[in-house]
């Protein structure tokens, strides 16, 4: 659980920055946290945990759908391949980490 939560972690620190490279001002509302906010590119999805719908996963990216409480480090599960709680392999997150910010980066133009 800790180690998809630092990655989840990573993933919008990542964003928080590069949106600040981008707007020169904070990030209006992280979709990690309890926000209501929203990401979504042909890479990943994120969203933020939404009272009426606790079904749809909070972040998604290839096989590997997350959900959680709240925020992204409260009641953490996910689902890989289709299995519940098999957790990815770490050469999966590593990819993973890199495709979601390479993705931010090219979406927001600040390569």
């Amino acid at each position: 659980m800790y180690l998809m939560a630092a990655v989840m972690d990573k993933i919008e620190n990542e964003m928080e920055r590069l949106y600040w490279n981008k707007n020169q001002k904070p990030m209006p509302s992280s979709p990690f946290q309890n926000t209501g906010g929203s990401y979504k590119n042909d890479t990943f999805a994120v969203r933020a945990f939404d009272w009426n719908d606790n079904e749809e996963p909070n972040f998604e990216y290839k096989e590997l759908k997350v959900w959680w409480y709240k925020h992204s480090h409260r009641g953490l599960y996910w689902e890989y391949n289709h299995e519940k709680n098999v957790f990815p392999p770490a050469y999966f997150l590593e990819d993973m980490l890199l495709d979601c910010v390479e993705s931010i980066e090219k979406d927001w133009n600040v390569v």
